[in-house]
């Protein structure tokens, strides 16, 4: 059936976070795969009320620039579904909702990357995330992100924050693939 897809998932590089680390990237992204799949599993931080949030990264170093765009649907099991934008000047992306200590707080997610090796063309980033909150809440995130700079991008990276602050992330798998048909 030409109208079917499947992708062949290639392992390209995982870290497994049992101790408290500031962050941590996932590199490997090159021109061998036109789309690669971030996943987080478990994800964890050492300070409540904060959030993981997110860079792509340029020969292993997180972007400094304000190019990204968002937007997406904001799903909250105790209210309505929200629908969000961040159109200009973000430097990071990430929930507006936050994970904390708490039994049972946790963030998965799962990226599909688009263009990230091609140094003439922006990257494009579809996001899913659930996690799970104290209150006790359910909460999640579909939608889109693009980073609006013409360059090549090599990875992706984690770390902690509520905007002012930096925590640890504490727990979770981190793990990169290349997709091929």
């Amino acid at each position: 059936n030409p109208s079917s897809t499947t992708f062949v998932k290639h392992f390209i590089a995982e870290t497994t976070v049992s101790s408290d680390v500031a962050s941590l990237s996932l590199t490997g992204m090159d021109t061998t795969y036109d789309v690669y799949l971030a996943t987080v599993v478990g994800a964890k931080i050492d300070t409540d009320i904060h959030q993981i949030r997110h860079k792509l990264t340029k020969s292993g170093t997180p972007t400094t620039s304000t190019d990204y765009s968002l937007t997406y649907k904001r799903l909250r099991s105790e209210n309505a579904i929200e629908n969000k934008y961040q159109t200009t000047g973000q430097s990071t992306w990430g929930h507006l909702d936050s994970i904390g200590t708490g039994a049972g707080e946790a963030l998965h997610e799962r990226f599909y990357i688009f263009g990230a090796p091609f140094s003439d063309q922006f990257t494009y980033i579809t996001w899913e995330s659930v996690f799970y909150e104290w209150q006790p809440y359910s909460r999640g995130i579909f939608g889109g992100v693009l980073y609006k700079e013409a360059s090549a991008v090599d990875g992706i990276h984690f770390f902690g924050s509520n905007g002012s602050a930096t925590s640890n992330i504490t727990a979770g798998r981190f793990s990169l693939y290349g997709l091929k048909k």
